[in-house]
């Protein structure tokens, strides 16, 4: 039998250029209080602190590269596994100055491996590439009605900058769609560890 488990683990980013920062919650666990909905995300930090943020659309691709099992053990809804690419656009800067920057691109890739408690098989995203110095990532995937939903979590080393990037894979589309915000803080608002490799 098939089984999906989200997983939060650190995700690739190609080629760095130079990012204002970032930090914040997620949707995944842990994080700050719950705040009104941003750019379409339910962003659980913007109630407090938030300096100026940042309205994010995303496009890209997804490549399979494992076929989804057939028969009575077929997996429902989401099946990710296989490379994801997808690239960030700031639709509306609401205030910040400079304006924040996205990277040129960002990209992981799902494999399908044995569940810690024997089980069955998990989805795990692998790292393809070196996230740039000094950021912090966290990354989750879930299901949804439609497909997946890929939830991206940058942060800036001190936590005041953050991006919440959320790519979604409709059922058997091969096209990345998604929103995202920017929030720049007036404090440390990432909430997991400082530790750039978390």
């Amino acid at each position: 039998m098939m089984r999906l488990v989200g997983s939060s683990v650190l995700f690739a980013v190609i080629a760095a250029t130079a990012a204002c920062g970032v930090g914040g919650g997620d949707d995944g666990g842990g994080g700050g209080p719950t705040g009104p909905v941003v750019g379409g995300i339910d962003d659980p930090n913007q109630a407090n602190g938030v300096k100026c943020s940042a309205d994010i659309t995303l496009t890209g691709s997804y490549t399979q590269t494992t076929a989804p099992p057939t028969g009575t053990d077929t997996l429902p809804g989401c099946w990710p596994i296989g490379n994801w690419q997808f690239t960030a656009t700031v639709a509306k800067n609401n205030g910040c100055s400079p304006a924040p920057t996205v990277l040129p691109s960002y990209t992981f890739s799902v494999a399908l491996t044995d569940a810690a408690d024997g089980s069955g098989q998990a989805q795990t995203p692998m790292s393809t590439t070196s996230v740039p110095a000094g950021m912090l990532t966290h990354i989750k995937i879930s299901a949804t009605a439609q497909g997946c939903n890929a939830i991206f979590e940058l942060g800036s080393n001190g936590g005041k900058d953050y991006w919440n990037l959320q790519a979604q894979l409709a059922n058997g589309s091969t096209t990345l769609t998604g929103k995202g915000v920017y929030n720049e803080y007036a404090d440390d608002h990432w909430p997991w560890d400082d530790d750039p490799a978390n």
